[in-house]
């Protein structure tokens, strides 16, 4: 028989206090990332490590404010038994609003490179999203709307293709600050 995993764990019920949505998300090359460490019970990630093109080795994620309510991830798996495989898509949605120099150079840029992401839920977890083959720009949208009412600037779906699904970042170990391009 194989060494594949046993599910072992109780689940217990929610206590009705999940907060759905991302509240921040902060992009980098992926080439940048240079190592991702996990703790022992492989659950969260403890410490993650890159170098910019130009070598530094801090401030290597951008930050990409998002407007409430506008933004949502999804750990999707694709499992063929006859095949015997399992993979997951992860996809990061969010929207950028106004139509500005700066949020096209974000279009153009996004459409081109493979990135990882970190997303900051609204209930203050992190995860990071593409650790092991990066996200693309999967759908994007710049538009001005129709009516008065409408949305503004720019809708992004990032997706990828990993051998396992997001994680956590342990806060204590990972100090987001110190990866963040300052502004």
């Amino acid at each position: 028989m194989s060494n594949c995993l046993l599910f072992n764990q109780n689940i217990s019920k929610a206590c009705r206090d999940a907060q759905p949505g991302i509240s921040q998300i902060y992009i980098a090359n992926f080439d940048d990332l240079e190592s991702v460490t996990m703790n022992a019970e492989d659950t969260k990630i403890t410490d993650i490590s890159g170098t910019t093109a130009s070598g530094a080795t801090s401030g290597y994620f951008y930050t990409v404010s998002v407007n409430k309510e506008s933004s949502g991830f999804v750990d999707n798996s694709d499992i063929s038994i006859p095949d015997g495989r399992s993979i997951y898509i992860p996809t990061l949605d969010f929207r950028v609003s106004n139509m500005d120099p700066t949020t096209r150079s974000i279009f153009k840029q996004l459409s081109q490179a493979t990135v990882v992401a970190i997303f900051k839920t609204v209930d203050g977890r992190y995860y990071l999203a593409g650790r092991n083959n990066g996200l693309d720009m999967s759908a994007g949208t710049m538009a001005t709307g129709t009516a008065r009412g409408d949305f503004k600037g720019l809708e992004v779906t990032l997706e990828g293709l990993e051998s396992e699904p997001v994680v956590e970042i342990d806060t204590e170990s990972v100090i987001i600050s110190d990866i963040l391009v300052s502004s």
